[in-house]
């Protein structure tokens, strides 16, 4: 497995919102909106992936120069409670040091 950063309507993002649909929003009934997508244009996108396949995602959005928030964190249904997330949470962390934040809210 790899992590790389996703580029804003590519199509690994697309993936990656399916993934964050079916985790995250499907379960508390929500739909995916054009307005909840144009949210994520200014955010890094963080996905890990096997192969081309996207089996987690992380979202850190710029607060400032130096604060990011991390949001929409999803880990693929198979891949949970085997560090995967941990895995992501560790390089969104070495990704901010990398790009000059000092703190991630």
């Amino acid at each position: 497995m790899y992590i790389k950063i996703i580029t804003y309507q590519s199509s690994e993002y697309l993936k990656s919102l399916e993934l964050r649909d079916k985790i995250l929003r499907k379960p508390l009934g929500m739909k995916l909106t054009e307005e909840f997508c144009r949210q994520d244009k200014d955010d890094f996108i963080l996905g890990m992936f096997e192969e081309n396949r996207i089996m987690a995602v992380l979202h850190l959005k710029p607060l400032s120069d130096t604060v990011l928030k991390m949001r929409q964190v999803a880990v693929n249904e198979r891949l949970q409670e085997k560090g995967i997330g941990s895995k992501l949470v560790l390089f969104s962390e070495e990704f901010a040091r990398n790009n000059n934040y000092k703190k991630i809210v």
